[in-house]
């Protein structure tokens, strides 16, 4: 009903008719709140943001409690489209100044558009720039910005995202990890990978079986064998096979090889990993010999 009075094809009354009376017939002001709190979300819907200000402005001078979790909804609403992301900043900060009490999850909302559409560093500036009013940033809010700097190699940027998230004691989660060991993998960090890897063993956190292959598998891409088998030591934290591609290459004037080493990993299989190897060497010796 009040979506087809404030937006229907011919809506008879603008929005200060309609401010007015509900002001003048109502005297409950949860209903008032109520009301008004559903007006913005309607405007919000159907993508009437220059409307969705003026309810805010209005409910916010007249002293109407204005709902968090609608003004969320709002900037869900923003984010979907980029060129709208200024108003998401916008609309944040008028939240803020409002003196509404912001939740993590609208923090976490307008960094997050800041980080994909390229900017981690101005989603890093909010964040601190939040703290100083007193939001304090979860593990959630650091691995959205730790995860679009890995993403795009961004390893300048990720270092002060990671920095902040020690100042403010806030601990890696097994989602940290993963965004990291994938950041650093595909970069060809391999060391910082592994370096990780371990801190997860260390800790006693459970190493998924996409992690142990990734760090494997990039010792492979760069022919580093030894580095690849370091990591045997470490099995996954799932009991499922896994298993990586050692390859490795010799080019010497009237000879080319290029052999697939693949070696399989189970906690419970040590017998077919001695097999694997056993058979690879000797195919590798085969091959090596003179014609």
């Amino acid at each position: 009903m009040i979506k087809f009075v404030l937006v229907g094809g011919n809506p008879r009354y603008p929005f200060s008719v309609i401010a007015a009376t509900v002001g003048n017939c109502c005297n409950d002001e949860k209903v008032i709140a109520k009301f008004f709190n559903s007006m913005l979300k309607v405007y919000s819907d159907c993508k009437m943001f220059d409307l969705v200000l003026r309810v805010f402005h209005y409910m916010k001078d007249n002293g109407i409690e204005i709902d968090e979790r609608t003004c969320t909804v709002h900037l869900l609403a923003l984010k979907k489209s980029y060129e709208c992301l200024q108003l998401v900043l916008d609309f944040f900060y008028r939240m803020v100044e409002s003196g509404i009490e912001v939740s993590l999850y609208s923090l976490i909302v307008v960094v997050e558009g800041l980080c994909w559409s390229g900017g981690v560093k101005g989603g890093r500036e909010l964040v601190e720039e939040m703290i100083g009013r007193g939001i304090k940033p979860n593990v959630d809010t650091f691995n959205v910005m730790a995860n679009a700097s890995a993403m795009r190699w961004n390893f300048e940027e990720l270092e002060l995202v990671l920095l902040l998230m020690e100042k403010e004691g806030v601990a890696f989660s097994d989602h940290t990890y993963k965004v990291l060991i994938d950041g650093f993998t595909s970069s060809g960090k391999i060391d910082e990978a592994k370096k990780l890897f371990l801190e997860m063993h260390d800790k006693g956190l459970k190493v998924a079986t996409h992690l142990y292959n990734l760090v494997t598998n990039g010792y492979s891409r760069l022919g580093f064998v030894d580095g690849a088998k370091s990591i045997e030591a470490y099995p996954s934290g799932s009991h499922s096979v896994s298993y990586c591609t050692y390859r490795i290459s010799k080019n010497n004037g009237d000879s080319s090889l290029m052999l697939e080493l693949t070696i399989f990993h189970e906690i419970e299989c040590k017998q077919a990993l001695s097999m694997v190897l056993s058979q690879t060497k000797q195919q590798m010796q085969k091959e090596l010999e003179p014609n």
